[in-house]
């Protein structure tokens, strides 16, 4: 490794809004579960890790779960979900999805919905000092680790005009929160504090569009820490302001 300490993941999970539910026998929990470049190679792997982890069970108290159903998600509103592997078997391999960006819109809203967790000079950023430059910066860097580790070649783009941009770029709207989690870790026998901001927030792009491909590409690959445990989660809006 050269300008990176780690080799980041590559896959993001996504299991819903943090909230309390109650499940019953029968229910369906469904999982999205985003894999990056090379890796994509290895998706019956991730399908059995699954099956095991729900062998094993789920929880402190190890409630047991099985895999029904695995569906490629459209990347568009028009498309539909493809089933892939249904019954204990593949239906068919998918071949790995190439994603380009709409034309920025300029303003968007950014709807944080699991807990974002970023840090700035070690320590976790906090609702009331958050900055566009917190979640922009990370962007960059994750899109930048992802392609070094996990793609065809390195992202060729200059960092530095990137970082200046996400120091320019205003808030016009925001309504953050403090969402805490805890996390039960079996492996250290400990709970685990896990929370982050929640809420909206609106970023003006206006004059810092070379930003919006990692901002709307955040959407699948998720940001900040934790992204394999459902963190970082956001979806994008153009229309509208925050929920203030």
């Amino acid at each position: 490794m050269t300008r990176y300490e780690r080799v980041p993941n590559p896959f993001s999970l996504y299991a819903g809004p943090i909230a309390t539910r109650v499940c019953e026998e029968g229910d369906a929990l469904p999982l999205e579960l985003t894999i990056f470049g090379h890796a994509s190679r290895h998706l019956g792997y991730f399908v059995r890790a699954f099956e095991i982890a729900g062998e094993h069970g789920l929880t402190a108290r190890r409630v047991p779960v099985a895999l029904m159903r695995a569906e490629r998600l459209p990347l568009n509103e028009d498309g539909e979900p493809e089933t892939i592997y249904e019954a204990n078997s593949f239906i068919r391999l998918p071949q790995p999805a190439e994603v380009f960006p709409p034309q920025c819109p300029g303003r968007v809203v950014v709807r944080v919905v699991t807990p974002l967790r970023l840090k700035e000079a070690g320590n976790l950023v906090a609702p009331e000092r958050f900055a566009a430059r917190h979640l922009l910066s990370s962007l960059v860097r994750r899109v930048s680790m992802l392609m070094y580790f996990h793609g065809e070649s390195a992202l060729a783009a200059d960092f530095q005009q990137l970082k200046r941009l996400a120091q320019g770029v205003d808030i016009f709207a925001q309504s953050l929160r403090w969402a805490d989690l805890v996390r039960s870790s079996s492996r250290q026998r400990t709970l685990m504090q896990m929370g982050g901001i929640v809420g909206s927030v609106g970023l003006d792009l206006c004059r810092a569009e070379a930003l919006w491909p990692y901002l709307w590409l955040g959407q699948y690959i998720q940001a900040g820490k934790g992204t394999t445990m459902g963190l970082g989660h956001y979806r994008l809006a153009t229309t509208g302001e925050p929920d203030l």
